[in-house]
């Protein structure tokens, strides 16, 4: 991917409608469907994590990520110990 055009869309992923919309009706969605906050949830494309740190802050903790960009993998964020 051209790595001017992964930036921009790293920068948009965090506060274009679109994605902030798609990640509010997910994580309802997630909810519904994994009430139990030690469910372990996989995000596959999960970019540089933003929906991921959403679910953190709900309280799930088995939260893992995969993305084939490097970039999308430096964004994001570490486990906490």
């Amino acid at each position: 991917m051209n790595k001017g055009f992964e930036k921009t869309y790293h920068e948009l992923e965090a506060t274009h409608w679109w994605f902030v919309s798609r990640r509010a009706l997910l994580k309802d969605l997630v909810c519904r469907a994994a009430p139990d906050r030690q469910s372990a949830i996989l995000e596959i494309g999960c970019s540089g994590g933003p929906f991921l740190l959403q679910l953190r802050d709900c309280g799930y903790s088995r939260l893992t990520g995969i993305d084939i960009s490097p970039r999308g993998h430096r964004a994001l964020p570490r486990k906490k110990s």
